[in-house]
């Protein structure tokens, strides 16, 4: 990846494993869990597969054909997905949710339909193996999220499982597994999802300043640490990279497995520039609402002045000067000069419907040059 930006020629697969059917309890048990495993997929589906992503974004979810009732299901449903043979250029998600057992001993159990609970070995799916075959996937960028009881356990099962993986799939600190909680932990059915939620829901708002298409894993958990709510939230706890990769995953580059839902419109904008230039609607305010006394309909008229800072900054741009400081008092309008000298210079903004009036009130002498993107 360049520049901050995930090409859009990533292939992007949500595999979602959720078992729901369980044979035990009354009736309304039975059906309240069912629609408790619905929820908690709907929010997964919302976020990686819903409708307000674009097409260069959004995941193809793929679900099991039949219900899982036995661990000869779920082999087969994974032997079909070929977790192992995804390609460099493929995003995986997998999510993971159901009943989970821990009896003696360091591993973790996926309860299915069938499994018998004094026989886990034989009758329950080891998640590890599920997780493995994704971290030992060629794919570069996966997450894998565990949604069940005591899924903190894997952390040092897959510590175990993994000593064969290869050094540099060691070294990335863009394989990730989070799981519900600690060893110990029983969630609450929606809680590991209350915690996305609230994340969706925070990039979502217009204040949260994340812009960008894709959110990096720094920016996913300090969201988290943000809006974490202990009484109605998991602990979401990451099992994968090592603390020696990142613990933290202070991985500043967007993540294609972290499309941001609050995505603004940057087409108005060159990718090179959509951080340092306005968005649509702070161009809107700006141009449009502050910076005119229009009436409406009416183009509006503009101040004019400051024609000499402008063209030393244009002057600058155009020279082989390495660096030029701009000062000011506070409030000054040294932001605003540095916004204007970046939208102006884009193409795709001066060719924008919406803002070609205003731009062809603007004075040609302070100009700056337009420079395409290379």
């Amino acid at each position: 990846m360049t520049d901050g930006q995930v090409p859009a020629t990533f292939r992007r697969r949500l595999v979602v494993v959720a078992i729901s059917e369980y044979d035990e309890g009354t009736t309304a048990a039975q059906t309240r869990f069912r629609a408790g495993i619905g929820a908690q997929v709907a929010v997964v589906e919302d976020w990686w597969g819903g409708a307000a992503l674009d097409d260069e974004r959004r995941f193809t979810p793929s679900h099991p054909p039949k219900p899982l009732q036995s661990v000869h299901d779920l082999r087969a449903f994974l032997i079909d997905e070929d977790l192992v043979s995804a390609h460099e250029d493929e995003a995986l998600v997998i999510y993971i949710t159901g009943h989970g057992l821990a009896p003696q001993g360091a591993q973790h159990f996926l309860r299915l339909t069938d499994t018998r609970l004094e026989r886990p070995l034989s009758t329950a799916f080891p998640t590890a193996e599920l997780v493995t075959a994704a971290l030992d996937s060629r794919a570069e960028h996966v997450l894998v999220m565990v949604d069940s009881c005591f899924s903190g356990r894997l952390e040092e099962e897959l510590h175990t499982h993994l000593k064969a993986l290869h050094p540099d799939r060691k070294a990335l600190h863009t394989l990730v597994v989070l799981a519900a909680g600690n060893e110990e932990s029983t969630p609450r059915l929606r809680a590991f999802t209350s915690a996305l939620a609230a994340v969706h829901a925070h990039c979502t708002d217009e204040a949260s300043g994340y812009a960008r298409s894709h959110l990096s894993w720094e920016e996913f958990h300090t969201v988290l640490d943000t809006v974490w709510d202990p009484a109605e939230m998991a602990d979401v706890h990451v099992l994968w990279p090592p603390s020696s990769v990142g613990r933290r995953l202070a991985a500043s580059e967007p993540s294609p497995c972290l499309p941001n839902p609050g995505h603004t419109d940057t087409t108005l904008l060159e990718d090179a520039r959509s951080q340092v230039g306005w968005t649509r609607a702070e161009l809107d305010y700006y141009w449009i609402t502050r910076a005119t006394g229009q009436m409406s309909g009416d183009a509006g008229w503009y101040f004019t002045g400051r024609a000499t800072l402008i063209s030393e900054m244009n002057d600058f741009l155009a020279g082989d000067d390495s660096a030029i400081i701009v000062t000011g008092q506070a409030g000054s309008g040294k932001s605003a000069l540095l916004a204007r000298l970046v939208t102006l210079s884009d193409p795709r903004f001066r060719a924008d419907p919406a803002y070609r009036p205003y731009v062809c009130r603007c004075s040609r002498k302070t100009d700056p040059q337009v420079i395409p993107q290379n």
